[in-house]
């Protein structure tokens, strides 16, 4: 982004984004009038269209930006958006507006990667239902026999995109496979083998 197309005000709607110091610290850095939303609410209607008057720059999550909402920010140059998904912009109308918009996609896969494991090793070793058990003070019960993941094909049956990538990672040895598939992969070949153990998590 060349010197002109940088936004000279931000305002940033995101509650987690303004409640992070870091991220507060080094966007004042560079832009030291930055307005964050400290209401702790997700700003939407009028009071979101008066918390970006004036400014050029938006940093937003979870707020509804649609056709509407972007025509009534008559000063938006540059629009962030912090999160997972654009599900909640209205890119046609961004675009028709001259709107320029910044994403990443995959920011978050390696902590959802982390996630996924730790859900599928947690099921290999019963802890949902023995944490069940221990709450209703059966100690002693077992509802079944638990296993180590040593020699099991785990995974969730599900895209090959940023966060299945990233989930391949934490646990790479030769032991251990993660599966993932694309839309040309035969679903019941890679079933077949009697070691598998699939896991819906």
């Amino acid at each position: 982004m060349s010197e002109a197309e940088r936004p000279r005000r931000v305002a940033v709607l995101s509650r987690s984004f303004s409640n992070h110091p870091t991220l507060r610290s080094e966007l004042l850095g560079h832009f030291p009038d930055t307005r964050f939303n400290d209401s702790g609410r997700t700003l939407a209607g009028s009071e979101l269209i008066a918390f970006v008057a004036g400014y050029d720059g938006v940093v937003a999550a979870l707020e509804r930006l649609d056709a509407d909402a972007l025509n009534r920010m008559t000063d938006l140059r540059v629009l962030s958006k912090y999160g997972v998904g654009l599900d909640n912009v209205d890119l046609a109308a961004a675009s028709r507006l001259g709107i320029r918009l910044g994403w990443t996609a995959g920011v978050n896969r390696r902590s959802v990667a982390e996630l996924t494991i730790g859900q599928m090793i947690s099921l290999l070793h019963l802890v949902p239902e023995l944490n069940a058990e221990v709450r209703r003070g059966r100690l002693a019960a077992a509802p079944g026999p638990g296993t180590g993941s040593t020699d099991r094909r785990r995974g969730r049956l599900r895209p090959c995109g940023q966060r299945s990538r990233a989930a391949a990672g934490p646990r790479s040895d030769a032991a251990h496979w993660c599966m993932t598939f694309d839309r040309w992969t035969n679903i019941a070949r890679i079933m077949a083998p009697a070691r598998s153990r699939w896991m819906r998590c």
